[in-house]
Order: structure tokens, then C-alpha cells, then sequence
């Protein structure tokens, strides 16, 4: 009844939710991203498999299934070049600690030899 009696008041309370909840949604994504990485990627799966389970999908979910598909590959992708990288900085510490003692161990060397060199017996 309040529809038929004030159809463009209610057209513009629709327009105010709509805004609202797209606001709404770019603070969700904003807080998503400041999640770790592990738990962004088990909560896009959670999405998804709640999506792919429902027994009837309509256009509009088809779709986001498909985008938060997408979004879970970078995802992975990116979890997968910073495991890589963290790999690699890894190496490259153990490769200098093990070249300071070497360093280290060969002055010693140096040192006792010296020292039993100007021993006179």
C-alpha cells in the first residue's frame, strides 16, 4: 500500500540502501585485504564452496563465483612468490653467516698458527 500511495520516495530510500551497502562492501574488501594472506585465501575458499554448493545459481552468482575464483588464484599466486622469495632470503643468510665463519675460522688459524710460530722450544 505505502508503495502504490509513494512510489519516488520509496525508489529514493532504495537508492540510499544501495549506496549504503556498496559502501559497505568497499570497507569489507579494505578489511579483507588487511587480513594475512592464509586467512584471505581460507576465507575466499569458505565463499566459494558455499557458492558452488547451492543447488540452483542465479546469473549474478554465476558471476561471483567466477570473479572470487579469479581472486583466489592471484591470491595462491602471490602466497606462492612470497613463500619463493622468503626461500630465497633464507639461502642468502645462510650463505653469509656460513662465509663469516669461515672468515672467522681461518684467522683463528692464522692467529694459533703465528703464535706457535714464534715459540721457541
Amino acid at each position: 500500500m505505502q508503495l502504490e500511495t509513494n512510489p519516488s520516495q520509496n525508489q529514493a530510500e532504495l537508492e540510499t540502501k544501495r549506496k549504503k551497502l556498496a559502501e559497505l562492501e568497499n570497507k569489507q574488501k579494505k578489511l579483507d585485504q588487511q587480513l594475512p594472506l592464509t586467512t584471505q585465501i581460507t576465507n575466499l575458499q569458505a565463499e566459494i564452496n558455499q557458492l558452488t554448493n547451492k543447488p540452483t545459481r542465479n546469473q549474478v552468482q554465476e558471476a561471483l563465483l567466477e570473479s572470487k575464483k579469479k581472486q583466489l588464484a592471484k591470491l595462491l599466486k602471490k602466497q606462492s612468490n612470497t613463500t619463493n622469495s622468503a626461500k630465497l632470503s633464507n639461502k642468502t643468510a645462510l650463505a653469509v653467516g656460513c662465509g663469516i665463519f669461515g672468515v672467522i675460522l681461518i684467522g683463528l688459524a692464522l692467529i694459533l698458527v703465528r703464535k706457535n710460530k714464534n715459540k721457541k722450544y
